[in-house]
C-alpha cells in the first residue's frame, strides 16, 4: 500500500513599486511556517531617499505586513498572493528662529500629503515676525508654501529638511534713563511696526 499525501502550496508575488515593474516570486507550503523574504537581505531592493515601511495588499494600500512576516499568517483567498512594497521618507521641519525646535512628518512615496501648517498644525509663532514659507536650507529662498500639497520631495539622505522663513514685522526700542544706578523702572520699551512712522516718548 502506498500512501500519497497532497502537498499544498501558494505563491507570493512581491512588487517593488516606486515606479518600477520589478517583481520577485516566492513559493510557500501551506501550514509550513516560513517567513516572507526580507526586502534588503533576500530581494536586494532599495529606493534612493526612501525607506521600506512594509507590504500592502494593493498598490495604493496601507502597510498590512512587516518585512519578514510569517507567510502562514497571511490572509489567503487564492493560491497566488500579491504584495506591494510601501516606501516612505521623513520631512523634518525646523523652526529656524535660533531655538533649535524641530518636528517630523511621515510621508509615503507616490502619495500626496499636505505639509504641516505653521500655526494650525505646528502651533509655532515667532514674536515680531511673519511666516513666509519653507526653504531647504537655513538661509535659503522659499521653496514651499505653508500647507502646500507635495508628493515625492525626496532627499538622497532619506530625510527632507525644511526651514521656516520669517520676516520681521516689528522691532523694539528701549529708552534708558541713564542717570545714576539704573533700575527696572528706569528702562522704557516701545514696540514699533516696520515702516511705521513713530514719535519718541516725551517722558520715560
Amino acid at each position: 500500500v502506498y500512501n500519497l499525501y497532497a502537498v499544498w502550496t501558494f505563491k507570493v508575488v512581491f512588487h517593488k513599486c516606486a515606479g518600477s515593474d520589478e517583481i520577485v516570486e516566492q513559493v510557500h507550503k501551506r501550514d509550513n511556517e516560513r517567513n516572507l523574504l526580507l526586502i534588503d537581505r533576500d530581494i536586494g531592493w532599495s529606493v534612493l531617499g526612501a525607506t521600506f515601511k512594509g507590504w500592502a495588499v494593493a498598490e495604493d494600500g496601507d502597510v498590512r505586513y512587516a518585512d519578514g512576516f510569517d507567510s502562514d499568517k497571511i490572509t489567503r483567498r487564492t493560491s497566488e498572493i500579491h504584495l506591494y512594497a510601501v516606501w516612505g521618507y521623513n520631512v523634518v521641519f525646523h523652526k529656524n528662529d535660533g531655538s533649535g525646535v524641530t518636528t517630523n512628518q511621515s510621508h509615503t512615496l507616490g502619495r500626496e500629503l499636505r505639509l504641516s501648517k505653521i500655526s494650525d498644525d505646528l502651533k509655532w509663532r515667532n514674536i515680531g515676525h511673519a511666516f513666509v514659507g519653507w526653504a531647504t536650507t537655513p538661509n535659503g529662498a522659499k521653496v514651499y508654501d505653508d500647507g502646500e500639497i507635495v508628493v515625492d520631495i525626496l532627499s538622497s539622505s532619506g530625510v527632507v529638511n525644511l526651514y521656516a522663513i520669517w520676516n520681521r514685522t516689528e522691532y523694539v526700542v528701549q529708552f534708558h534713563k541713564n542717570y545714576g544706578v539704573e533700575g527696572d523702572g528706569d528702562i522704557f520699551a516701545q514696540t514699533n511696526a516696520l515702516d511705521e512712522v513713530v514719535g519718541l516718548p516725551l517722558t520715560i
